[in-house]
């Protein structure tokens, strides 16, 4: 599977990443939920996992639709032809 892996703590997001490698899956990082948003701009996930408590966006932060997401992402990248800096 292709994972989408979001952690604030660096030694907890090395730990399950390569926990989840040899396992076999992929493993895409972010450090943070707004990062997150960057990397799903870009990318399509089989499975996001996502820490409960983070200091931006967290997993407990409303799930949102993809309209609501092309918007978050507008903002966080004007030029869509472009994709966004993560």
């Amino acid at each position: 599977m292709h994972v989408l892996l979001v952690e604030d703590n660096p030694v907890n997001l090395r730990l399950a990443s390569r926990m989840l490698q040899k396992q076999g899956h992929t493993v895409r990082e972010a450090n943070n939920g707004l990062d997150a948003l960057g990397v799903l701009a870009c990318e399509s996930f089989d499975v996001i996992l996502m820490d409960i408590q983070m200091t931006k966006m967290d997993g407990l932060a409303k799930p949102i639709n993809k309209t609501e997401l092309r918007h978050v992402l507008a903002k966080l990248n004007p030029n869509p032809q472009q994709p966004a800096a993560v």
